[in-house]
């Protein structure tokens, strides 16, 4: 990784990433392309790989990636925070396996003993577990790198990395260690594909929500009563009234009643939005309306990730040859792909970054907006405010308003926040809890929960010693903390009152009872 001149070699200031072991590259290369995750992967050294994501993409998302991951191998998701702190998280299993997290503001010498068979399934050696426990119970983050084996870690980030693996198998045939076994293998049940899962895209008010039943996919409605048949080898949500379905590898979409309105003819689908979608098939990027006419058609085919993104504000994201654009709402460039990453519209302004420059505002009446002298751009708009940081200062936030002014100052780093979302923003509190701040910076709902995501609408996931919930509001539960240990959180969505229970979109809850609404295992055909 690149270190910074003068940097000590050993140090891990904001250090992130996965971690997985050497022999799988093949299988999250596999999973990469699958699940249309805009990550880097790179080989760490000869033991370890890792891969890593842009900041504004979403947690859940990135928590869900990280879960179907370990249906087949252990992960590692890695941290280090400076002077704040460090931790990891274990997903084996398709399952959040372990949780370690220090606090160098709050710890008090009574640290939590870590069993070393925690790590069996990265096949380490019984010494070697020793060493990585003894490290855990000192807290010393540079003892356990050297026990893990990655010690060269620093600046581990997405904005500092050099190159990717490229999906082929020219680039792996290096990696000649055969892939590591699970002493605790996975049941046959946790094999199934998850290719077929509907991609999280914007909100919709169709009151319908896809599930799968044998291999299929179809839709139930606001009664529970299947509404369109699970005939689709894959489908998404609903958005501005057209849902995308795949048939023979190809794309097309439906309308609210199931019926064919483009046929399938795409390799790749964007979501429909303000009227418009973008699609691609082998040789072109297309701009296409409801009924399928093709509005644009681009020399290029834009490159996958930015599909997940749709037009907002009059405004899509695409990439060219790993650069990004901004597509206006007539197909036409607004900003040319020459940036190294632009950030989806909101509030009229996006952030665009160029590589070895300061982020900047974009309007989208053409002109540019810079950060207050002395800070810099830290994170998009919403709802009005924006994070900006003080120039050499990575511990706090200050956010500025639409017209460039500071007006919340001396925030601490929020490591959970997608930004303000119903006036609130998750935000940390004393002995690692999370409360929530409203846009005035005070705190509403006090710092309690072990995790806090932002809301969705009224309602927001919360989780405490291993049992969630989501709440109101005002912070009071809409139902009695329970274990949901298979939540799909990615399912989560703004006019739907359902969140799946497992990846693969077969029961679903009520976010506001808890309760179980919808199995397909009672849906017969």
């Amino acid at each position: 990784m690149n270190d910074e001149e003068g940097e000590d070699p050993l140090m891990s200031e904001f250090t992130q990433g996965t971690l997985l072991k050497i022999g799988h590259v093949s299988d999250i290369l596999r999973l990469r392309r699958q699940l249309d995750m805009n990550c880097i992967i790179q080989v760490l050294n000869s033991n370890w790989a890792v891969f890593f994501y842009r900041e504004q993409i979403s947690i859940p998302y990135v928590e869900q990636f990280h879960l179907v991951c370990s249906l087949s191998f252990p992960l590692l998701a890695f941290y280090n925070f400076e002077d704040h702190g460090w931790g990891f998280t274990v997903y084996q299993d398709g399952q959040t396996y372990h949780k370690f997290d220090i606090s160098y503001e709050e710890i008090d010498g009574n640290l939590q003993k870590i069993p070393p068979k925690l790590f069996n399934s990265f096949g380490f050696t019984a010494q070697e577990l020793l060493e990585i426990a003894n490290s855990l119970n000192r807290a010393d983050v540079e003892r356990f790198k050297l026990a893990m084996g990655f010690p060269e870690m620093s600046w581990l980030s997405y904005d500092y990395a050099v190159g990717d693996i490229e999906d082929d198998d020219s680039e792996i045939e290096v990696l000649h260690e055969p892939p590591l076994s699970s002493p605790n293998p996975p049941s046959d049940k946790l094999f199934r594909s998850s290719k077929d899962t509907p991609v999280y895209g914007p909100n919709d008010k169709s009151g319908l929500t896809p599930f799968q039943s044998k291999g299929l996919s179809g839709f139930f409605d606001s009664l529970g009563e299947v509404a369109i048949l699970p005939v689709f080898q894959q489908v998404q949500y609903f958005t501005d009234g057209l849902a995308a379905f795949k048939r023979d590898n190809r794309w097309g979409f439906i309308d609210e009643e199931g019926a064919e309105v483009i046929r399938p003819s795409f390799d790749r689908i964007g979501f429909f939005s303000e009227g418009v979608a973008l699609v691609s098939t082998e040789q072109n990027s297309l701009l296409i309306d409801h009924s399928g006419q093709v509005l644009q058609k681009y020399e290029n085919v834009f490159e996958e990730k930015p599909f997940l993104n749709c037009f907002v504000e009059g405004h899509a994201i695409v990439t060219v040859n790993g650069q990004y654009g901004l597509l206006d709402r007539n197909g036409s460039f607004a900003l040319d792909p020459v940036f190294s990453a632009i950030r989806q519209v909101c509030n009229g302004f996006a952030v665009v970054q160029q590589k070895g420059m300061p982020s900047f505002l974009w309007r989208t009446d053409g002109t540019r907006m810079e950060a207050p002298k002395g800070y810099t751009i830290a994170g998009g708009f919403s709802e009005g405010l924006a994070p900006v940081r003080s120039e050499g200062d990575r511990h706090y936030f200050s956010f500025m308003d639409l017209n460039g002014d500071i007006v919340l100052e001396n925030m601490p780093i929020m490591l959970l926040s997608q930004g303000f979302n119903s006036g609130l923003m998750p935000i940390p509190g004393p002995k690692k809890k999370y409360g929530y701040m409203n846009t005035k910076g005070e705190i509403v709902i006090e710092p309690k929960f072990d995790t806090a995501l932002g809301f969705i609408g009224d309602a927001a996931l919360v989780e405490n010693r291993g049992k969630t919930s989501f709440i109101r509001l005002d912070g009071t539960p809409y139902f009695k903390p329970k274990e949901l240990r298979n939540l799909s959180q990615w399912s989560i969505r703004l006019h739907n009152p359902f969140v799946a229970l497992d990846i693969f979109n077969s029961e679903y809850i009520s976010k506001y009872t808890g309760e179980l609404f919808f199995s397909s295992k009672s849906h017969h055909q």
